[in-house]
């Protein structure tokens, strides 16, 4: 049975400060040779962590070295006919920067479902063995504009995204751009109208082409063209050939998520593994679909590797 694993990452593989000062605290010691870092828990057990390079936004995520070796138990071997793919709607320049550290990957995705990269080793030519697929990218463009002008500064690229982005940037609002060619980000304030007011920017300048979600408190603006859902069905549907450590269709996908912008890949998968619930969308799709999900009673890491070994114990072949 060919297997095919969808996982976000902050929330879900990567935590931070505010879940990991309520289960311990680290020691001070660590491995430099190895990147291990010690965390003690709250019952004084040990276990290994692994730091990331701090983001664009200076938060600084954890995950454990327990979560590395899950994963490389589960993409095994070619006979295993298992991939995996981490979907994230990060930055791509925060993903390229973390991905060292970050579980080995058959592709990977940023800015929710925004970019695609496929891992292709034997055709590799460049220093990293990841290849972007730029058909993808360009499927965007009626949204995000013309690709030659995707690095100049917001207020002159060209399309929908960026009309949506100058309205906003006009109206005060705080806007996070840097890193990103195919959504921004906006700074939530907390205000019970602003949801409702980046939805009117968006029907006045989208043009139809442009939605929002929560993602980590605050709102990702995109194409309605990516989205985590759309960038996985066509990773489901494309990458035969293009990850050539595995070259048949997939009978079996599950998605492993936390947050709003996930829900729409967490319910087109066969089944949904849910380390912690970010968001109350979420919660109220667990609760209408109680069997199409998996939660753990646990926190952070340690929630993350419940979830990961029920994916090996019950997916597997």
């Amino acid at each position: 049975m060919a297997l095919l694993v969808f996982a976000d990452v902050d929330g879900t593989l990567v935590h931070y400060d505010d879940v990991m000062g309520k289960l311990g605290s680290f020691s001070g010691r660590k491995d430099a040779e190895k990147g291990i870092h010690e965390f003690i828990d709250l019952q004084g057990n040990a276990h290994e962590m692994i730091k990331l390079p701090p983001s664009t936004t200076g938060m600084q995520g954890v995950l454990s070295n327990e979560t590395l070796s899950l994963v490389h138990q589960m993409r095994g071997n070619d006979q295993k006919e298992t991939t995996f793919v981490l979907i994230s709607g990060a930055r791509t320049t925060t993903m390229l920067q973390r991905l060292a550290y970050l579980p080995t990957c058959d592709a990977f995705v940023t800015e929710n479902g925004g970019r695609i990269f496929f891992r292709n080793e034997k055709q590799r030519k460049t220093a990293s063995p990841y290849v972007e697929d730029l058909l993808w990218l360009e499927s965007h463009k009626d949204a995000i504009g013309s690709l030659d002008l995707a690095f100049n500064p917001p207020q002159d690229r060209q399309g929908p995204l960026w009309d949506v982005y100058r309205i906003l940037a006009q109206r005060g609002w705080n806007l996070d751009v840097a890193g990103y060619i195919t959504e921004f980000r906006v700074v939530a304030t907390g205000e019970s109208s602003e949801e409702e007011t980046l939805r009117n920017a968006i029907q006045e300048a989208g043009d139809g082409k442009i939605r929002f979600s929560r993602n980590l408190g605050k709102y990702d603006v995109y194409p309605v063209s990516s989205g985590k859902a759309e960038a996985a069905s066509y990773i489901r549907n494309n990458c035969s050939g293009r990850i050539l450590r595995i070259n048949k269709k997939y009978n079996r996908v599950v998605a492993i998520c936390d947050d709003d912008n996930d829900v729409e890949l967490a319910m087109d998968a066969h089944h949904a593994y849910v380390p912690c619930i970010s968001s109350e969308t979420l919660r109220l799709n667990i609760h209408r679909n109680p069997e199409h999900f998996t939660l753990s009673k646990r926190m952070g890491p340690f929630a993350t590797e419940d979830m990961l070994q029920a994916i090996v114990k019950r997916e597997l072949p």
